[in-house]
């Protein structure tokens, strides 16, 4: 009988998420830089930084400075903020707040609304995507440009019963 393998079925898709994560936690990084923090060869850096910088995720950032011993200067890369956004909504009792964001959390714009109608379920619910139509309008972002629209409300909330 053959042994089974111990890694994960979707190894590439945990490496890939290893690799942005770091990058979120650093302006800049080299793939150097990056293969020796989470241990993995800098062959298979490199490869997951073409994937993501040939999917938009991440940007070149030119060259960093070579070592003291000298040699090649290593390219550097970061998180391409604006490849997509996020929409924060926080629906209160009283009024909506919605915030967008660049991928890395930083706030673009942020704005508040009010219901029209806070009794009504259907009408708070129509308010929440009015705020973000509304939101996406004024930074003139398209549906395409959103990775995220996270809800959040105060308390419990029953669908169910629209309470």
């Amino acid at each position: 009988m053959i042994g089974k393998s111990r890694k994960p079925k979707n190894i590439k898709f945990h490496n890939q998420r290893l690799v942005l994560s770091l990058m979120r936690q650093n302006a800049v990084i080299s793939a150097s830089e990056i293969a020796q923090r989470i241990n993995l060869s800098i062959t298979t850096v490199v490869k997951i930084l073409a994937v993501l910088q040939e999917n938009g995720l991440i940007k070149s950032m030119g060259k960093g400075s070579s070592t003291d011993e000298g040699g090649k200067k290593p390219e550097l890369f970061a998180i391409n903020e604006s490849y997509k956004h996020v929409i924060a909504i926080y629906a209160g009792p009283d009024f909506i707040q919605a915030a967008v964001t660049d991928l890395n959390c930083r706030v673009i714009s942020h704005h508040n609304y009010r219901y029209k109608a806070p009794e009504s379920l259907e009408q708070s619910m129509q308010d929440i995507a009015d705020c973000v139509r509304s939101a996406m309008e004024e930074n003139g972002l398209q549906s395409d440009d959103i990775c995220a629209i996270p809800v959040s409300f105060d308390g419990i909330v029953d669908t169910e019963s629209g309470i």
